[in-house]
């Protein structure tokens, strides 16, 4: 992308790249929430432990990442490459922004890895059939 676009402006369309992959990832653990639901209300079984803590905790690094985090680095690279911020500026401005980054990337990596966890988890514990009788619907 550096090729395309200089690097301020590559910055700022990965920035947008990044909202929208927050965006995704919240539909995603709210689908996720909603099918652990689900199968404790209609189908009756008792969903581990584990696997409501690992949901719940994705759902606070995503809010986290893109409520908290992502504003605080979009402002930090709008001050890292405006032309009306001095060089002081900018120098601590650069050295948060990295620091700041490596957060998001340890956040992105610990997200990574729930979810891993969680579709092993989901695909590992399916021992009943996947089509159940009508029956067995408790609603």
């Amino acid at each position: 992308m550096l090729n395309l676009l200089s690097r301020p402006y590559a910055g700022a369309a990965a920035q947008l790249i990044i909202q929208k992959l927050f965006l995704l990832q919240g539909i995603c653990v709210v689908i996720a929430l909603a099918h652990l639901a689900t199968e404790y209300i209609y189908l009756g079984r008792h969903v581990a432990r584990d696997l409501i803590i690992v949901v719940l905790v994705l759902l606070c690094l995503i809010s986290a990442g893109g409520l908290w985090l992502q504003p605080r680095l979009k402002n930090l690279h709008l001050t890292r490459y405006s032309p009306r911020t001095t060089q002081i500026q900018k120098m601590t401005a650069e050295k948060s922004f990295g620091a700041w980054h490596g957060v998001a990337q340890g956040m992105n990596i610990l997200g990574l890895l729930g979810q891993l966890y969680y579709f092993y988890r989901l695909q590992s514990s399916m021992s009943s059939p996947r089509f159940v009788p009508t029956n067995k619907f408790r609603g």
